[in-house]
């Protein structure tokens, strides 16, 4: 009987001593069980993202080449994915395959008329990235022929997308269709009507609340009453 009852005391004690420990470590456990889930809900990302792109889906197989290039920083194995996705009319793989080109990373021969004409398909599908890209090559002659005219009219393409480095540039060009000042023009209309609406929002929360009003009767008479 006693051997039993000091079985028990060492199980209490054992529950006491290990309560603290869970209950310390327990942000710690709930992060690490937050990241390992994270982990793996980024690899069935990934698994969908490749497999498919292996069927041919132009979307995953840009995705699954930014996958490759950002994460496993294998640019030579993402060149094949781009390249697909490209041909297969996806837009940014089009504009990531033209930075193959243009940079020649992972390994890709550099071929700036290569990369122009990629830029190109891009920026010709709405692009503001690749328009402000294929402006640069118009303005350096860069795969292409330097034309002012041509870099002008990419750049005001991607500043009507607000594509902040175009606007820019535009500005240094001496904005010569006033697209700039247009897009300027835009944005201070918008900061005004989202200040009026941060002023207004806090007068509604600065003024007292309207007192409730409820029907009373005394027996002789019905009146209104603050509630």
């Amino acid at each position: 009987m006693s051997m039993i009852r000091l079985s028990l005391r060492r199980s209490a004690c054992a529950v006491l001593v290990l309560l603290p420990v869970i209950t310390l470590n327990g942000c710690a456990l709930q992060e690490a069980l937050n990241q390992k889930t994270l982990a793996q809900t980024e690899a069935e990302k990934v698994a969908l993202e490749k497999a498919g792109a292996e069927k041919g889906n132009s979307w995953d197989q840009y995705l699954y080449g930014e996958y490759l290039a950002r994460q496993k920083n294998d640019y030579a194995a993402a060149h094949i994915w781009f390249l697909k996705s490209a041909q297969s009319g996806n837009l940014h793989g089009q504009e990531d395959l033209a930075w193959d080109y243009l940079t020649g990373r992972g390994g890709v021969p550099r071929d700036d008329a290569l990369a122009a004409s990629w830029m190109r398909k891009s920026a010709d599908q709405g692009s503001a990235s690749a328009q402000y890209q294929l402006a640069k090559m118009y303005g350096a002659g860069r795969g292409v022929p330097k034309d002012r005219t041509k870099q002008i009219e990419q750049l005001e393409k991607a500043a009507q997308q607000w594509n902040p480095d175009a606007i820019r540039e535009l500005d240094g060009l001496g904005d010569p269709h006033g697209v700039a000042r247009q897009m300027h023009a835009r944005d201070n209309a918008i900061q005004q009507h989202q200040e009026a609406e941060r002023r207004n929002a806090q007068q509604q929360n600065s003024q007292p609340a309207q007192q409730r009003m409820c029907s009373m009767n005394n027996g002789q008479v019905t009146y209104l009453a603050p509630c």
